[in-house]
């Protein structure tokens, strides 16, 4: 009889099982609301819904995995914290969605985290960033050569290794204004313009004033041309700018007809930041150096607005389904 009852339960409890499989992969997300309206989110989430995702709001100042609607799990997890992660620590907010933040991914493995919370504090630092780059071997590759200034009494020590000019950078990629600023000096006396330390320099290489701003969802990359900083010459002066506000800067008459990186150079690149850093949704700066024809690594942001990237709402749609689906199997 007992064996007779286990063989009737059999069917139901695979059904049951089935049941959960035919079930759209369930999505929580969490953003700052800024960032929401800046890259048209909410459109993305109608896309995903309409197109076999199901995709929940969470509140991450609270319970992450409690906030599942009818009792089911989470298939996938798309965040951004880096706001979060570079406030004050004893910040209420950032304590809290950094917490609940690390339970919920220590708790649910099996879960496809986009992006996890270590990953995102990796690309925070520009120090710790171009780091990990460093240990990209590839004689087609690189990150310019950088140092951190720590105080101003180790100057000259910290430069001596590097080649005028060199780009002047915080610390600090993100969350906050002066991220942003930038300053090209020709010498260690044009340095004291910039900030006080610390702070980090990299060498600044022509590239013939085009910038590639290259968009990543998973291995899928789709790279937009923009104008950048013309060739400079020893003869020029301290050049001060805004990343994000390049106008008086540029250089506009060679960027459209330059050529668009390999696609080798594209995957190589996707490859070594999924499995070096763990990012599979981020942006990244790539220039082509006249002088050596390497391809030059200049930034790296963590999911950065994908503007100009065609498709994206699919593109993030097929990338999470096919993540789910690795895990599940």
């Amino acid at each position: 009889l007992f064996l007779i009852i286990i063989y009737r339960l059999l069917p139901s409890a695979q059904l049951k099982m089935d049941a959960l499989e035919d079930r759209n992969p369930l999505v929580g997300w969490f953003m700052e609301k800024s960032k929401i309206k800046k890259m048209s989110w909410d459109r993305t989430v109608a896309y995903a819904n309409e197109h076999g995702l199901e995709m929940v709001e969470v509140d991450a100042q609270q319970p992450i995995a409690a906030q599942a609607p009818h009792g089911r799990t989470f298939d996938a997890m798309v965040y951004k914290l880096t706001k979060y992660i570079v406030l004050p620590e004893e910040h209420d907010a950032r304590r809290s969605i950094l917490r609940h933040a690390k339970e919920f991914e220590a708790s649910h493995r099996k879960c496809v985290v986009v992006d996890p919370l270590r990953s995102q504090e990796c690309v925070i630092d520009r120090s710790h960033m171009y780091t990990a780059f460093n240990s990209l071997r590839s004689p087609r590759i690189r990150c310019p050569a950088f140092a951190t200034v720590n105080q101003w009494e180790e100057l000259e020590a910290a430069v001596q290794d590097l080649k005028f000019p060199l780009l002047c950078k915080t610390l600090q990629a993100c969350g906050s204004s002066d991220s942003h600023e930038m300053l090209i000096a020709f010498s260690t006396a044009h340095m004291r313009e910039f900030s006080t330390p610390p702070f980090l320099v990299q060498e600044f290489h022509n590239h013939d004033a085009t910038m590639h701003k290259v968009f990543v969802v998973g291995q899928q990359c789709n790279v937009v041309k923009r104008p950048s900083i013309r060739n400079l010459s020893d003869q020029d002066g301290p050049i001060t700018f805004n990343s994000q506000s390049m106008a008086s800067v540029i250089d506009n008459s060679h960027y459209e007809g330059a050529p668009l990186p390999p696609q080798a150079i594209l995957d190589e690149i996707a490859e070594f930041v999924m499995n070096s850093v763990g990012l599979s949704l981020y942006g990244y700066d790539l220039i082509h150096d006249t002088a050596t024809g390497v391809w030059d690594i200049v930034d790296l942001n963590f999911f950065p607005g994908f503007i100009g990237y065609p498709d994206f709402d699919a593109t993030l749609v097929a990338f999470l389904k096919q993540s789910v689906a690795k895990h599940r199997a």
